[in-house]
């Protein structure tokens, strides 16, 4: 078959395409918990995910369990993945530590002493 400069459509190359597409979500989504707490999405309607985390927590009338605000995330429309693994405890580490948030003897996470 002769090269004539264009590429032909396969269910193959479709899957290629789909499983990059897969991985390039996976890797703004790791990526996204690494931005500053207080940096906002492109569209302005969501922030990112510990920017998110610090809000319901600075504006929660007492200190939140882990498991709740872990639901209270999911209902802000963060996946089940960030939520429940690495990415959340990474989260509170980096906002304890600009002091957005503090953690709690009983692992609840608090206000923090750091006002923007």
């Amino acid at each position: 078959m002769a090269n004539d400069g264009y590429t032909t459509i396969t269910p193959e190359l479709i899957a290629e395409w789909e499983a990059e597409v897969a991985a390039l979500q996976r890797k703004i989504a790791a990526g996204k918990v690494f931005l500053p707490a207080d940096s906002v999405e492109d569209d302005g309607a969501r922030q990112n995910f510990m920017g998110t985390m610090a809000d319901i927590v600075n504006t929660a009338a007492k200190p939140i369990a882990k498991a709740d605000l872990k639901e209270m995330m999911k209902k802000r429309g963060f996946p089940e993945h960030q939520v429940a693994g690495t990415y959340f405890y990474l989260a509170i580490k980096k906002l304890k530590a600009a002091e957005r948030v503090s953690v709690l003897a009983d692992g609840s996470i608090g206000k923090g002493s750091r006002r923007i």
